[in-house]
């Protein structure tokens, strides 16, 4: 990360799917996307001018939130995780488990498919667990789960 807090991949760098995925998000073509660590979020209720509504990340988001572009504050997706993690359905979550769920599940669907779901962002989620020899977290949810 440089001094105006833009995060770079270095091209030498070696890895697999996780590293893969942030060098496609880290491309100088490829909207932005903003990461927060904290447990507050701010979003707008609708795309363009709209009121704003608090989201607490903990509690309302399970520790991750993600937010497309045309409801975001800053325009760009933004990607908030909470510094002590959180909770998918009663199992806790580590802060590098919601980021891999939030940044390289939701965010990386949105900037490069306009759209995000559960079952993709928990389908990326268990692909990096998998490649690093760690157990599924949860079962992937159908397409209709929330």
């Amino acid at each position: 990360m440089d001094k105006n807090g833009i995060i770079s991949v270095d091209p030498k760098a070696k890895g697999g799917l996780g590293l893969s995925m942030l060098r496609e998000l880290a491309r100088k073509d490829v909207p932005t996307v903003d990461v927060k660590l904290g447990s507050a979020a701010k979003v707008k209720n609708g795309i363009g001018p709209a009121r704003t509504h608090a989201v607490d990340v903990k509690v309302d988001a399970g520790g991750g939130l993600t937010v497309p572009a045309g409801i975001s504050m800053s325009g760009n997706t933004e990607v908030y995780v909470d510094p002590k993690g959180g909770f998918a359905g009663n199992k806790w979550a580590s802060p590098s488990l919601v980021m891999g769920h939030e940044l390289l599940g939701h965010a990386f669907d949105f900037v490069f498919r306009g759209q995000s779901s559960e079952r993709s962002a928990v389908t990326t989620e268990t692909n990096l667990l998998l490649q690093f020899g760690l157990p599924q977290f949860r079962p992937i949810p159908m397409d209709h789960d929330p």
